[in-house]
């Protein structure tokens, strides 16, 4: 493990756990420590060489996707409008660009970067934009290089516009639900309402939802599954 990013994440949970002001500033838009450790075991179990982060915000994620021993071999970041913690003693993107795999891109949205990144990559991560044309597009242009196999990991399904970006793709793409059975993928898919409170009720507790690529699925010009 990256002893250096767990010491740092570490102090930041221990101390925003006694610090008010602190606990104010960067929850709720860092993730939890609970998202951090499924994050870092995904990436443990997974060991994905290639990932592309969509909102950097306090920077918190990007160290749990880089703190375990599997060494990533490109992380790219993208966020013009990422933030820098007021406790100078607490730095993530200090040291998350010092990090010889991680390019930092602060110039482009996220849709900008998705739409001309060239070539594909294992894992991406979206937690950028909610607005429900910002996030399906995101999801939209991530299916065009994720590769097949890959991993989409979407952050905040709480939000009624992830969610129903969310069932779009469940329903109309070929991706599968990492956390969910065989049933439950079928009762999403096929129970309108009432898969999508399923969806929410099933990730109440992480909010992160894990869906992984199985074909390039090919569709008719006028193919679509209602959402």
């Amino acid at each position: 493990m990256n002893k250096k990013i767990v010491k740092l994440l570490k102090k930041i949970y221990k101390i925003g756990l006694k610090d008010p002001e602190l606990n104010k500033e960067i929850f709720p838009i860092s993730i939890s420590e609970f998202q951090g450790e499924f994050i870092a075991l995904f990436i443990k179990k997974n060991k994905p060489m290639s990932i592309i982060e969509c909102g950097f915000g306090y920077g918190l994620s990007s160290l749990w996707l880089n703190s375990t021993e599997h060494k990533i071999k490109k992380h790219y970041i993208i966020d013009p409008y990422f933030k820098s913690l007021s406790f100078n003693f607490l730095s993530p993107y200090k040291l998350i660009i010092e990090q010889s795999n991680v390019d930092f891109i602060d110039k482009k949205t996220s849709q900008q970067f998705l739409a001309s990144f060239k070539g594909k990559v294992d894992l991406i991560f979206l937690d950028a934009e909610e607005l429900f044309d910002s996030f399906i597009t995101d999801m939209h242009f991530s299916t065009k290089i994720i590769k097949v196999g890959g991993h989409i990991i979407v952050r905040n399904v709480w939000n009624p516009s992830v969610r129903k970006g969310l069932m779009f793709f469940i329903k109309n793409l070929s991706y599968s639900l990492v956390q969910f059975t065989k049933f439950e993928q079928f009762f999403i898919k096929k129970m309108g309402f009432l898969g999508e409170l399923y969806l929410r009720f099933k990730l109440r507790k992480i909010d992160l939802c894990v869906l992984k690529l199985n074909s390039e699925k090919f569709r008719e010009w006028d193919d679509f599954v209602g959402f």
